[in-house]
């Protein structure tokens, strides 16, 4: 039935033969609505990978679960009105409250996250104060996970016939599964057909058509064009799109979740843990030192038990997941050299607050710097850290995923959004903002890496604050 040069009439016939409306189209299994069902599964989805990586870590989980009764509506809402606010028929007043009807055609993926990201900064940096896990550890979690429900989300697309790319002839797309490729056009939009007398075209409209056709000449679109010579135009297949990029959006989870986040396991080669103390650490690429007995390995505390592998010779050895665990990530840090940080942070906060009321805005102006007043940077923030990694380990440090999940994604859309079309743009019909914005994105996701690799170890890090580790 499908094939090059068939029109909406053949569509429509094709419809008839098996009782089906135009609608059809977007239902799962012939049932349900796809777009809820696949906007929900994606959502739980990224729960349920955020859950599990929040217990390996440790962290307590009951503020992420509360963090979900504000973050998802939230998120949600901003998909439905960055989607549909800048569309016309959205922008009469009779249909401005449906910007909020996320069930219906017309998210915008960076609504959802410009609102789930200023909702989730409320409040994990409310609750920060007094749980002392630094926001960003959050963020590295749920926001690079957010990957897997896009590449989800996508297919709730296609069902509604959205994010399609360039023009192809149906031969080249005969190699996906029949409900993709026959899905891969765009209906036109028979929502904007009414008669003279301002009559829209009746949702069952497609049953009639079989009956009489002569009813397709009272309806024309905006532009004037009647439906009776739309049904007659040839159906346009385009390119997968949304294929296209959920795979990408899956690329870049993985390059971010087992890459990006392991790599000091790589760039520390000159000053690998083994290297430096090779008692402590026996590993397969230990030269001196694959396995040893345990009484002569060199321990020192943890925040949890080490756990070793027995080799068949009765001598302990480590995975390399366990020797930074142990070199790095679980570390406890000079107990006493942390205490006395501490102190003298502690005391120099309190000087701070004292000279703020009582010294003159001048004198205080003097004796305080501005990126002390204004930033609130911390004096022995540099200390701190260093404290924290005495090898001296390359490390990414908390919210540099963050960073690269936006620039990452930013990237994808630059790639592929010239094969959207204009309403599907970020700015919907307005290519030059779309553009402008997306170049934002990309700068705000290298500004975001470069802060927080290079600058904020030196200036806000605080004692007992969990970071890429816990200080």
């Amino acid at each position: 039935m499908f094939k090059q040069g068939m029109t909406i009439d053949d569509y429509i016939k094709y419809l008839q033969g098996m009782n089906k409306e135009i609608g059809d189209s977007s239902l799962l299994f012939g049932i349900i609505s796809a777009y809820p069902v696949f906007m929900v599964l994606a959502v739980f989805t990224v729960i349920a990978i955020c859950m599990y990586q929040l217990k390996v870590k440790g962290i307590p989980t009951r503020d992420f679960e509360i963090g979900l009764i504000i973050v998802v509506p939230a998120a949600v809402l901003g998909a439905s009105i960055f989607g549909k606010i800048f569309l016309p028929n959205y922008q009469q007043w009779s249909n401005v409250f449906k910007i909020v009807f996320f069930w219906e055609p017309g998210t915008s993926f960076f609504g959802c996250l410009f609102f789930g990201v200023v909702s989730g900064l409320i409040w994990f940096s409310y609750r920060s104060k007094e749980t002392r896990i630094s926001t960003w550890v959050y963020f590295d979690i749920i926001v690079v996970n957010i990957l897997i429900g896009q590449a989800i989300g996508r297919w709730g697309n296609l069902y509604n016939h959205e994010i399609m790319g360039w023009d192809v002839d149906y031969d080249q797309i005969k190699w996906l599964p029949s409900f993709i490729r026959n899905r891969l056009f765009y209906f036109p939009n028979f929502g904007e057909f009414k008669t003279i007398n301002g009559e829209y075209l009746p949702l069952d409209w497609v049953s009639k058509y079989k009956e009489n056709t002569a009813f397709l000449t009272d309806y024309v679109n905006a532009s004037n064009t009647l439906l009776s010579e739309v049904v007659q135009e040839k159906i346009q297949f385009k390119a997968p799109i949304f294929l296209i990029e959920g795979i990408l959006n899956i690329t870049l989870w993985l390059i971010l979740t087992f890459g990006v986040k392991n790599i000091h396991k790589v760039i520390n080669y000159k000053n690998n843990p083994w290297v430096t103390q090779p008692k402590a650490f026996p590993i397969h690429w230990n030269k001196n030192y694959k396995s040893l007995p345990q009484k002569e390995i060199v321990e020192w505390p943890t925040l949890s038990t080490i756990k070793y592998k027995k080799t068949k010779e009765g001598e302990l050895t480590l995975s390399l997941k366990n020797v930074w665990r142990k070199a790095f990530f679980w570390k406890t840090p000079d107990y006493e050299q942390n205490v006395q940080l501490f102190n003298k942070n502690e005391e120099w906060k309190k000087q701070y607050n004292i000279d703020k009321k009582k010294l003159s805005k001048k004198m205080f102006k003097d004796k305080y710097n501005i990126q002390i007043r204004i930033f609130n940077i911390n004096p022995y923030s540099k200390e701190i850290t260093k404290a924290n990694n005495p090898e001296n380990f390359k490390v990414i440090m908390s919210g540099v995923l963050t960073g690269c999940y936006i620039f990452g994604y930013g990237l994808i859309r630059i790639v592929l959004e010239t094969s959207r079309r204009p309403t599907e743009y970020i700015i919907s019909n307005h290519p030059i903002a779309d553009f402008i914005v997306l170049s934002l994105i990309l700068t705000i996701g290298i500004f975001i890496i470069c802060i927080n690799q290079f600058i904020s170890p030196k200036k806000w890090r605080e004692v007992g604050w969990l970071y890429e580790k816990s200080y």
